[in-house]
């Protein structure tokens, strides 16, 4: 091809294979080999879950300050913590999933009952001490259902029952709270926002435990003893605190974290897609491409519901940018794929690969769907 074409690369990670830098930087060099003289722009990209954080700042010139231990998930758990420092805007990334996130338990032993998010809270207690102006808080890829109360009491808040006895909170023990002590001092806290995709209010068919619920290793008895939780809180919250969080789009995001964010830390929710597509200038980026590819591990219908591509296809849309996308599994309808305005799509793995053996060649099969895509982008008319 003898003009210059340019592809913008906009893949979030391939969860349990590959980091989203990697992907961009494996699909880049088989385009690099397939079309000559293409232009290449690497944005990684995150939906809120894992990596987020370091992504992000290091994209806005930061980094990942990492400090040391604080409780996992479980209390019995400790995990090595940070979250991403950029000094130059006065910003900190706290990250849910480094602490509270579901990947740190074993699939197999999900506890959604006694998961909590207290080290999120520990993690932002230590950001407090620092001079920042705003403290995102990313609440992607959660193992709890707590409301965040874990959070809120790391951050001082306590939790009592009808005894006036202090509740360890988690989504146990969301039933049994009569009463929210705020801590002193709460008027010196950074401004937080809570970036959340997700438009679920905090209970009922479509709250937290009963859309999330499961995915967390919630049973349907455990789903109705969260729901019930986390109706109490939003009362409790109302009675104590004058604010109604219960209908709250987003209150439902992270197990109910959307929701206790705005109760106990004054949080603003905010797009987290659009807020991170902006942090990255992603209009100035793709104001002029040709093409723009993307993906993720597994490409299905809700990938298109808040999470990564839904973001992406709406920009390549409205800018008539031609839009591919490559993922290691391709379970989306045909209606969909049209819909968004994909006009290349690839599969990494092929359906009878099983995964085992996809995770453990996902790099290989990467370079070689990517190679697929390539020449059908320098074919395409």
């Amino acid at each position: 091809m003898g003009t210059l074409m340019k592809i913008v690369l906009a893949f979030d990670s391939f969860k349990g294979s590959i980091d989203s830098p990697d992907v961009c930087r494996i699909v880049g060099e088989k385009l690099s080999a397939k079309i000559p003289g293409v232009e290449l722009v690497s944005l990684p990209m995150a939906d809120g879950g894992e990596n987020t954080a370091s992504i992000v700042a290091e994209t806005l010139g930061g980094g990942m300050k990492v400090f040391g231990d604080v409780q996992g998930p479980l209390a019995d758990m400790k995990v090595l913590a940070g979250f991403g420092n950029v000094p130059d805007k006065k910003i900190a990334i706290v990250e849910v999933a480094i602490a509270s996130g579901i990947a740190l338990l074993d699939p197999e032993k999900l506890e959604p009952m006694k998961s909590s998010t207290f080290g999120t809270g520990q993690i932002m207690k230590v950001a407090m001490q620092d001079d920042y102006e705003t403290i995102y808080l990313t609440l992607g890829s959660s193992a709890t259902n707590d409301g965040g109360t874990g959070a809120a009491a790391a951050l001082g808040w306590k939790f009592l029952d009808k005894d006036d006895k202090e509740l360890v909170p988690c989504g146990e023990t969301l039933i049994d709270i009569c009463k929210v002590v705020a801590p002193a001092g709460m008027e010196k806290w950074p401004k937080i926002k809570a970036l959340c995709d997700v438009r679920n209010p905090l209970f009922g068919k479509n709250g937290a435990a009963y859309i999330f619920g499961p995915q967390k290793g919630a049973d349907e008895d455990q789903i109705k003893h969260v729901d019930a939780g986390l109706r109490n809180l939003a009362e409790v919250v109302e009675k104590d605190l004058g604010k109604e969080i219960s209908e709250i789009e987003g209150a439902g995001a992270a197990g109910g974290f959307g929701g206790g964010a705005v109760a106990f830390m004054n949080a603003e929710l905010v797009p987290g897609i659009e807020t991170i597509m902006e942090w990255l200038d992603f209009d100035k980026h793709t104001a002029d491409a040709d093409w723009l590819i993307t993906g993720e591990g597994c490409l299905d219908d809700t990938s298109f519901q808040g999470k990564v591509l839904s973001g992406i296809s709406h920009v390549t849309q409205d800018r008539n940018v031609k839009l591919a996308a490559i993922a290691g599994r391709v379970k989306a309808s045909g209606a969909t794929l049209v819909d968004a305005g994909v006009e290349i799509v690839e599969a990494a793995a092929p359906s009878m690969i099983p995964d085992s053996m996809a995770f453990a060649k996902a790099e290989e099969l990467l370079a070689e769907a990517a190679e697929r895509v390539a020449e059908r982008i320098a074919n395409f008319s």
